[in-house]
């Protein structure tokens, strides 16, 4: 065979595995790819807080402390959980983001609910 030949014959074994390889952002290559998953009490706390909503009367309070000042959403018309996160749309058509953990309390008591 000649010397040519096997050169030719080298790189044709060797292209497929320098097209397949993937680089990082700084060209070194990258072997092996591990996907990491984060469980988080957050949504399993925001999926319990709107099935909650649904038990109770329609005049529900909604209680939320954020860094210790504390907000009351009165007239709820609907508690939704949307991954770790609560929508909660008020009477009168706001609607607003809310951590789960901000959730002081929930509550279709009036003078509770309103109570600050």
């Amino acid at each position: 065979m000649k010397p040519y030949s096997l050169v030719a014959l080298a790189c044709a074994a060797i292209a497929p595995l320098s097209l397949s390889a993937k680089n990082d952002e700084y060209g070194r290559e990258v072997v092996n790819e591990i996907k990491v998953t984060v469980h988080s009490d957050v949504k399993e706390l925001a999926q319990g807080y709107a099935q909650a909503y649904g038990q109770l009367s329609r005049w529900v309070n909604v209680t939320i402390d954020r860094e210790g000042q504390r907000q009351v959403l009165s007239g709820v018309r609907s508690i939704r959980a949307v991954e770790g996160v609560l929508l909660i749309e008020v009477g009168k058509g706001a609607l607003y983001a809310v951590n789960p953990r901000d959730i002081v309390m929930i509550t279709d008591d009036t003078a509770t609910g309103t109570a600050k």
